[in-house]
């Protein structure tokens, strides 16, 4: 078991260093310092949190969820840095794939938040490229981009017909 669990850690591992590595060749020109001092620390505390682990939490199990933790996080971002991430890992061969984070939209057929539309417009053309999405599927995040759009300019009006 504890040979299992080295193994998987060292994957785990990999993962920051291809994160870190992503961040340090294309983050820079996409996301604000804020956002890159957050990903670089949030990695390296993932890092820490294998590598010093106590022993209680040195099984799979614990293993699992901070990689689920991970990449709940890595999820939040997207961008030339994000699928650079993904593709060393699918060139590496490690057991991990990409979720796809449009679905959510696609399936309420609307885009809600500015968080919603910042990953469809920053993610989609990734995603229809690894074949997360089809090309109708691109075609509805267009249209509900668009929609979002208008509904924004609306809201603009209003507030400023009362000023």
């Amino acid at each position: 078991m504890k040979r299992k669990y080295a193994e998987k850690a060292q994957e785990s591992l990999k993962l920051i260093e291809f994160a870190l590595n992503a961040l340090d060749l294309y983050g820079k020109e996409e996301w604000n310092p804020v956002w890159i001092g957050l990903f670089r620390e949030s990695c390296l505390a993932f890092r820490d949190s294998i590598l010093l682990a106590p022993e209680e939490e040195k099984n799979l199990r614990s293993l699992t969820w901070k990689n689920e933790q991970f990449f709940n996080f890595i999820n939040m971002f997207s961008g030339e840095a994000v699928n650079r991430f993904w593709q060393r890992v699918r060139e590496e061969e490690l057991p991990f794939e990409r979720r796809n984070m449009l679905l959510p939209i696609l399936k309420r057929k609307k885009i809600e938040t500015a968080y919603d539309y910042d990953m469809v417009s920053r993610s989609v053309l990734a995603y229809f490229q690894e074949g997360l999405i089809n090309e109708e599927e691109v075609v509805n995040l267009y249209t509900y981009m668009k929609e979002y759009e208008e509904q924004l300019q609306e809201v603009e009006k209003e507030w400023n017909g009362m000023a």
